[in-house]
């Protein structure tokens, strides 16, 4: 059955320049462009994330994801159907979306369907109305008129997979280009989804796969992928001919009466008797990585793999015409302070091996992204090779333009109003592990503004440079010199606790005094019940509450140090894990998940992000389940969080994916001593208006008692930090009458007492 659902791309409501309350963004990079086509009067594009058009009329560039109507993220192919100009949209999960004059069609067969062997999406040709889609285990065909799979070829053996990488037609035939060769059917056969129908009628000795196909004139050519640079083919007049092109081609099509085809390094042009004509390459744009392109007659556009989609106009002409993001999906980390968010652009595996990823990082200001990498366009402040796999990152507490972020293998780098400083074993104390990586895997201030970091592989696991710029090494007792130290965390104490890979916590005290070596005290945590009590020794993210105490995320769920201060005692320090109750069991906080980060919502509240599970929302002592977000009953991203981050301004919630980010505007900001410029939104309350009332500028966590003009209460409640919320309803669950309404909040003292007034505008009861 084909689920249809249809959504107009719209942008979100804001609220005070943010979201609405409940409501989601995604905050995605259009920089890995691997697709582009045109449709009408747009351009439309697709990059790793999601998808992009440019609107030609108006130019105008508008960026579409599931937040907005698309059903998934993590695109793998798109094209656009010449025939009636409907965007077909493939999936990494094998879904599909049709988009056709703004309106989006799912089809979620191939997704659904239970298929013997992997279920990808490798690219997408079309014959009048029908779609071909290309798939590793055969060929689905998609009427994009009745908007609905038409039928599925399999072309293996008896009816079995065969991963088809593409496929083009002719007057005749349609052809597949496999991993086994080049196969071809007659479009006219009545019975052409029987597999003993397909003839192959090209293959080679040679292993690698046939990986594009497409049609110029009367001539169908064809790539064949090998190690030692690919050989282009082409079928003319009944024969085979070899085109004396051994590169490394990433995409073959046809636009302008020309055969383009992209390699790692330019776009060639061919002409119709598959003679060179000209090409474009790294002279003309630099740092071009082409993977795809077309020529609408004026320009040549190319989707780039690190600059987004390009509009090449000639000779050294160009410019880049993709939406504002981050420059990178991979979001290994992601810290926020004040209106200033910073993203770490790596992927932080499980066995914390590098991935040599170049991608940088980015800097969001809440109103505009900006990228600092060797690839990023017009920015010199990276070369290629500087850094890579920015794992960690930590924003000054004192300077919100300041951040640093960890090198796995490159040190580390500090970015502060704009420039770049880069720190290695040449000009600091950070040192090099045998192989010359210089590893850092945590970093963060003190309270005493010392910037603390740890350096991986080496005797001396810890590092400081101080406020005034001076650095200083410690060596930890007995940690083997080639231990992995990740993720840094300092306590209320000005403790360090430091993530020992898979083995447990390592704590540092140097009792405030860094010069003086002698009273310096360290412990190393583990599982073991009076030496840390951790409920797994592989420990992936730490943070601190708002009561001091040391949330742990494990491969084990949640375990908790609820008196840090105590950790050098001999007893009365271990961790403990909470016991809540599901479905009538006793059982401990999310012990079948792998906990990979752990965030602090101005209320208390915990943020949980999983390796598997999505992510949950906690009550401050991580008893209650409030929330559980995930791929299917939300907007988010991916399942996989690697990090969470909040607004403590606004209360917006950012998950960092290995696909991307996204954000929720959740309901708590962080509050203040007494009241700090109180505002009601939305003041004055419309009929229309159906959503929750939010009242900010609070006293943290203070009590809210809602009156009438007679005073007369209707509603109470309790601030979630700085900010409380209301639904318009009195205590019997019905809304109240118009009229005017008294918000008066204090401590639970009875001081730092404040009172705002709103305008409710009722509707017909």
């Amino acid at each position: 059955i084909t689920s249809i659902f249809l959504a107009s791309i719209l942008f979100t409501q804001t609220v005070w320049g943010q979201l609405a309350l409940g409501d989601w963004r995604a905050h995605l990079s259009y920089n890995a462009t691997i697709a582009a086509v045109p449709a009408g009067n747009k351009i439309y594009a697709a990059s790793k994330a999601s998808v992009y058009y440019y609107d030609k009329a108006d130019g105008d560039i508008h960026g579409m994801s599931k937040v907005m109507g698309l059903s998934d993220f993590g695109v793998v192919a798109l094209n656009a159907n010449p025939f009636n100009q409907v965007v077909v949209v493939g999936y990494a999960n094998a879904n599909i979306d049709l988009i056709n004059n703004g309106n989006i069609i799912n089809l979620s067969d191939i997704k659904r369907k239970t298929i013997l062997g992997d279920k990808i999406i490798r690219s997408i040709a079309f014959k009048d109305e029908l779609a071909y889609v290309s798939c590793s285990f055969g060929i689905v065909v998609v009427n994009t008129v009745r908007n609905e799979i038409k039928e599925t070829y399999y072309l293996g053996p008896g009816g079995t997979n065969l991963d088809v990488f593409g496929t083009t037609t002719d007057d005749t035939y349609i052809y597949a280009a496999t991993k086994n060769g080049i196969y071809r059917a007659s479009l006219s056969d009545p019975f052409i989804v029987n597999s003993d129908n397909w003839t192959r009628i090209f293959s080679s000795a040679t292993a690698g796969n046939f990986n594009l196909i497409t049609r110029i004139g009367s001539k169908i050519v064809f790539n064949h992928q090998l190690s030692g640079g690919d050989s282009l083919w082409y079928l003319f007049n009944g024969s085979f001919q070899s085109a004396p092109f051994g590169y490394a081609n990433r995409y073959l099509g046809v636009s302008n009466n020309q055969l383009l085809a992209a390699n790692f390094f330019s776009v060639l042009f061919f002409d119709t008797n598959m003679v060179l004509q000209s090409y474009i390459d790294n002279a003309s744009i630099p740092a071009m990585l082409p993977n795809c392109a077309f020529n609408d007659g004026t320009n040549t556009w190319i989707g780039d793999e690190f600059q987004g989609l390009i509009r090449y106009k000639g000779g050294n002409n160009y410019d880049f015409v993709f939406p504002n993001g981050p420059g990178s999906s991979m979001s290994a980390i992601v810290s926020i302070m004040n209106n200033d968010l910073y993203v770490g652009h790596a992927v932080r595996n499980n066995n914390w091996q590098p991935t040599y990823s170049q991608a940088g990082f980015s800097h969001y200001d809440f109103n505009t992204w900006q990228t600092f990498n060797g690839y990023a366009p017009n920015n010199p402040s990276l070369k290629v090779g500087d850094v890579w796999d920015l794992v960690t990152t930590t924003v000054n507490p004192n300077n919100s333009k300041q951040a640093f972020f960890g090198s796995w293998g490159k040190g580390l780098l500090e970015y502060n109003q704009g420039n770049i400083y880069h720190y290695t074993n040449t000009n600091s104390l950070l040192e090099p592990n045998q192989f010359g990586a210089v590893r850092v895997g945590g970093v963060a201030y003190d309270n005493n503004g010392n910037l603390w970091m740890t350096n991986s592989e080496k005797d001396s696991v810890l590092k400081v440079k101080r406020a005034n710029g001076t650095w200083k090494s410690f060596k930890s007792k007995g940690v083997d010199p080639t231990s992995i130290v990740m993720e840094i965390l300092v306590d209320d104490y000005n403790q360090k606790w430091i993530n020992h890979y898979r083995k447990g916590i390592l704590v540092f005290n140097d009792n405030n005094t860094l010069d003086n070596l002698a009273d310096d005290k360290w412990r190393f945590l583990t599982d073991v019940a009076g030496n840390g009590g951790l409920s797994s020794p592989s420990v992936f993210c730490m943070t601190k509450d708002k009561d001091g105490q040391i949330w742990c995320g494990t491969e084990k769920g949640i375990c908790v140090f609820y008196a840090p201060g105590q950790v050098f005692n001999s007893t009365g320090f271990d961790a403990q894990r909470i016991l809540i109750q599901q479905d009538g069991y006793n059982q401990y906080l999310l012990e079948k998940e792998f906990v990979q980060a752990i965030a602090v919502d101005g209320a208390n509240r915990k943020w949980i992000g999983t390796q598997a599970g999505g992510v949950f929302l906690m009550s401050a002592d991580g008893t209650k389940q409030i929330l559980n977000f995930n791929e299917i009953n939300s907007p988010l991203i991916s399942n996989n969080i690697n990090s969470i981050d909040i607004n403590p301004i606004t209360g917006e919630v950012f998950f960092g994916t290995a696909l991307g980010i996204c954000s929720y505007r959740g309901n708590a900001i962080e509050g203040e001593d007494a009241c700090n410029n109180v505002m009601v939104y939305p003041n004055p309350v419309r009929p229309d208006y159906d959503g929750d009332i939010a009242i900010k500028g609070l006293v943290s966590n203070g009590q809210v008692k809602i009156t009438d003009v007679s005073g007369h209460l209707v509603y109470e409640t309790k601030a979630l930090g700085g900010q409380a919320i209301w639904d318009g309803k009195n205590f019997d669950g019905k809304k109240v009458q118009s009229g005017v309404y008294l918000a008066f909040c204090s401590d639970d003292d009875g001081k730092n007492t404040c009172i705002t007034k709103m305008l409710i505008i009722a509707g017909k009861q």
